[in-house]
């Protein structure tokens, strides 16, 4: 017996077959758990580790050491924080010194939220690593400064996830008032994207006196724990 199948069953049965072998074959996850930061959120995570980093007065939970502390997180989560600082004359009659300061940064469900309003909680088992070498000639004749911000992190935005690599180097931007227009720029790859961010690393005030100079409190800045 001869069985004739509707026209339309045989345009629409192959199509349907076609589909549901499709989802069998690729099981689909909602695409945004596995999707990276982009280059602005990247932006934003970036410029608020560096403003913990920088904190000169941040709520500490608990001293390990004289070098190493734990520290709260703006919005939840901890950090612990170590510092080393060194200042070296080369000689009685040099005109140089050479400031040094290493500084760990390890974040445990460490929450902040940027300026756009992306929240994020990082985490890390290795410490992020901002070091720098200052030297200053004379009395601010001259500044040589080298720096850099090397590591990894865990980091979640709601439902999504991912690890960003940091390889940025500092530089310091010095205009004629060392006491009001110093500030850093951070360049290089993170979180997979090449970033240039201008931040402001001296706290500015009005004063122009040399004694209470931007310079000697960018030097204070990164050294509280001291």
């Amino acid at each position: 017996m001869l069985y004739s199948m509707n026209p339309f069953i045989r345009i629409i049965l192959p199509v349907a077959v076609a589909i549901f072998l499709t989802m069998c074959s690729n099981p689909s996850e909602p695409e945004s758990e596995n999707m990276p930061l982009n280059e602005s959120e990247a932006k934003e995570l970036m410029n608020e580790i560096m403003t913990i980093m920088a904190d000169t007065m941040p709520k500490i939970i608990q001293s390990l050491n004289e070098d190493e502390h734990v520290i709260a997180c703006p919005e939840g989560g901890d950090a612990r924080v170590s510092i080393n600082t060194t200042e070296i004359q080369p000689d009685e009659n040099s005109d140089q010194a050479i400031l040094t300061l290493n500084f760990g940064f390890t974040p445990n469900k460490c929450e902040v939220t940027g300026k756009e309003g992306t929240r994020f909680s990082v985490s890390s088992t290795q410490p992020i690593d901002y070091s720098y070498t200052l030297t200053i000639v004379g009395f601010f004749e001259d500044l040589e400064f080298e720096g850099e911000l090397n590591g990894e992190l865990n980091w979640e935005i709601e439902n999504r996830s991912g690890v960003c690599m940091i390889d940025m180097d500092e530089t310091l931007d010095f205009e004629v008032n060392l006491a009001t227009n110093a500030s850093s720029i951070m360049a290089g790859i993170a979180c997979g994207h090449e970033l240039t961010i201008q931040r402001t690393s001296l706290p500015l005030d009005d004063s122009d006196e040399p004694d209470d100079s931007g310079i000697n409190r960018f030097y204070t800045q990164r050294s509280w724990l001291r």
